[in-house]
């Protein structure tokens, strides 16, 4: 899926992360400086899975 985002770049990711988890990763990425994912893993707490992380970055990483 993450796969996909990047290279089909959607508008949104809301059908598979809601407003307020990609909110806090977008946040994280802005705090952190980095698109590593155990940083912001870290940083979120350990509440965030991987796997969204991953999603949110990638669709982050397109639209530059």
């Amino acid at each position: 899926l993450a796969d996909f985002i990047a290279r089909e770049r959607p508008a949104s990711i809301a059908p598979w992360v809601d407003k307020a988890t990609h909110k806090q990763v977008t946040d994280a990425l802005a705090a952190c400086g980095t698109g590593r994912l155990r940083p912001l893993y870290e940083h979120l707490g350990e509440m965030v899975p991987y796997e969204v992380i991953r999603l949110v970055v990638a669709f982050e990483g397109s639209r530059g």
